[in-house]
């Protein structure tokens, strides 16, 4: 029976199991070529899932049927595409984080020169803040730039 055939009534912890032994994978190698979590296929083999979802139980079923076509894991192109979308936006809001801390750097730097050479306690923990502020846009630069090479 194939995987778009397959009822709920068909697809059981026990049969998913018999199936995986035979092909002798493990339950994490089930889960990644079904691009399913490793919880979701221990439940099911232990009856711990009574109610699968239909797009589980066809990407179990599929994993299960087609184990020779290892080109594919079960990753669905639409949670890859969220996770890129994701990592473009955190990029976006690091640059513009890195963009609004090197503004405040060079506003600190031009307020301490317009101070001139008059220094106590305060210019003192005005230039820490420079430098920390100094410190951690260097940080963002590098993980931009690491993440534009990547």
């Amino acid at each position: 029976m194939d995987a778009h055939h397959r009822t709920a009534d068909d697809f059981d912890g026990s049969w998913v199991r018999a199936h995986r032994e035979q092909l002798g994978w493990s339950q994490s190698e089930l889960a990644t070529r079904a691009g399913v979590s490793y919880t979701t296929v221990s439940d099911i083999e232990r009856g711990q899932r009574p109610q699968v979802t239909a797009r589980v139980r066809m990407r179990i079923t599929q994993a299960l049927e087609s184990p020779d076509d290892g080109t594919d894991f079960g990753i669905d192109a639409s949670i890859v595409a969220d996770a890129l979308t994701t990592l473009a936006a955190v990029l976006e809001r690091t640059q513009a984080d890195l963009r609004g801390l090197e503004a405040r750097v060079a506003a600190l730097e031009a307020q301490g020169a317009a101070r001139g050479a008059e220094s106590d306690g305060a210019d003192l923990s005005r230039e820490a803040a420079v430098l920390e502020l100094q410190d951690v846009a260097e940080r963002l630069r590098a993980a931009r730039v690491t993440a534009q090479v990547d």
